[in-house]
């Protein structure tokens, strides 16, 4: 009996080798699906990734829009501003009839500033004739 103790020991540790790699299969199979959802998890993170990239560059681009845009109406307010106090101590000369001061338009203006109100000018322009009436305006 002792040749058929062996032989069934010998089947015995082989079955329990077995059973060892039936347990190593089965704990592979559960890894290898365990692997294919975390795969296809971090496929899903990466979809919502780049969503969200594609929406903050969005933004990004509607922010630098929007802060050109509000830059652009500071820039008009001041330029408006600036406009706006160049002209405050302008004088306007209205119905000035054509060729009523000759021929030199400025130094008629500037000497009609200087006699009657005692100031000195830097510049006189006209803003051309109005046709209908022939008459313009003078800015000082």
């Amino acid at each position: 009996m002792d040749a058929s103790d062996a032989i069934l020991k010998d089947v015995q540790n082989k079955l329990e080798k077995l059973n060892v790699l039936d347990r190593i299969e089965e704990r592979l199979v559960t890894m290898e699906n365990d692997m294919t959802s975390i795969k296809e998890k971090v496929a899903d993170l990466e979809k919502g990734l780049n969503s969200v990239n594609t929406e903050v560059a969005e933004m990004k681009q509607d922010i630098e829009k929007k802060a050109d845009f509000e830059k652009l109406q500071m820039l008009e307010s001041e330029v408006e501003e600036l406009r706006n106090r160049s002209r405050r101590n302008n004088l306007v000369f209205y119905n000035v009839p054509e060729k009523a001061e000759g021929q030199n338009c400025a130094a008629f203006i500037q000497n009609f500033i200087v006699s009657h109100l005692g100031l000195e000018m830097e510049e006189v322009r006209s803003n051309g004739p109005i046709e209908r009436r022939r008459i313009r305006l003078i800015t000082a």
